[in-house]
């Protein structure tokens, strides 16, 4: 699931993980460089620890936010998926051509919203 939800990014996974990858690292060097200026005796006890846990937060969470909204998307999809099958049901029974009502169903932009990136 890990490996396929890389796959839905709007980006190859290389080029989404070194951006934003790059810019917590940075983000991260400047906020224990700004601790480590401000109070240097904070790095050598054991109150350190907090610091750099919350520093592996942002990290953890570049990994974790393809799967988030690859969740998020199947439970859109789950959520939506009995509207969809109810119109079609009703536009079947409307005595409707194929083709148009495949022009009716591309026409509903409802159900591809909560599977839009973002």
């Amino acid at each position: 699931m890990i490996v396929r939800s890389y796959s839905y990014l709007d980006m190859p996974a290389r080029r989404y993980l070194a951006i934003y990858l790059g810019m917590v690292f940075v983000g991260e060097f400047v906020f224990l460089g700004t601790v480590a200026a401000g109070a240097p005796e904070l790095f050598s006890s054991a109150v350190a620890i907090p610091f750099f846990v919350i520093a592996a937060v942002p990290i953890m969470l570049v990994f974790l936010w393809p799967v988030i909204r690859f969740v998020n998307r199947g439970r859109a999809i789950d959520r939506d998926m009995h509207l969809f099958v109810t119109r079609l049901g009703i536009l079947s029974l409307a005595y409707v051509s194929r083709k148009e009502l495949f022009n009716i169903l591309s026409e509903m932009t409802e159900y591809i919203v909560g599977l839009r990136s973002g």
